[in-house]
């Protein structure tokens, strides 16, 4: 059983009052969990079928409404709580603080009650490992580290000019 999920297009006016709404409340902003779509879409899922597993690209995303008794892996990007956390210390204005302050306090305590739902969850680093297992109490957190052995996927021909590959978001 495949879906697709086309999220709406808030505009950007509506999602930055949203975002500092919520940051006010003290309420994790995590948009992608709140699209009214994809929260749609996982209440609608058959609950006769059977479902092996829900693997989610991010912890936070245990928060939609899933199939009772399906084990979730959460596949994590990063701890989001210390990203928060880091921007805080360091960031370059004001609000930006306030805003990372209080977003890494919501964040924190969302992925903890996210972390409890998941039956495993995937960390990119032994640091993430870390903080999601004493900061969080998450026990059950393996270490799927970013990266590919290059000796087993060397080029079958040598190339003459520089590669580069990158696959992440540019404004991050």
């Amino acid at each position: 059983m495949s879906r697709t999920v086309v999220p709406s297009h808030i505009r950007q006016p509506v999602k930055f009052v949203r975002k500092v709404w919520r940051t006010t409340l003290g309420e994790c902003d995590f948009l992608p969990a709140l699209e009214p779509a994809l929260q749609r879409t996982c209440g609608e899922l058959p609950l006769p079928y059977r479902y092996d597993a829900i693997v989610l690209s991010s912890l936070l995303l245990c928060s939609l409404h899933l199939p009772p008794h399906v084990p979730v892996v959460a596949d994590t990007h990063n701890a989001e709580f210390d990203i928060h956390r880091r921007t805080a210390a360091v960031a370059d204005s004001v609000c930006r603080r306030w805003y990372a302050a209080r977003q890494g306090k919501a964040t924190r305590t969302e992925e903890g009650r996210c972390g409890s739902r998941a039956r495993l969850v995937l960390a990119t680093s032994e640091r993430d490992q870390e903080l999601f297992q004493s900061e969080l109490g998450i026990q059950h957190v393996d270490v799927v580290p970013n990266g590919i052995d290059l000796g087993e996927f060397e080029p079958a021909a040598p190339s003459h000019a520089p590669i580069i590959l990158f696959t992440g978001l540019l404004s991050y």
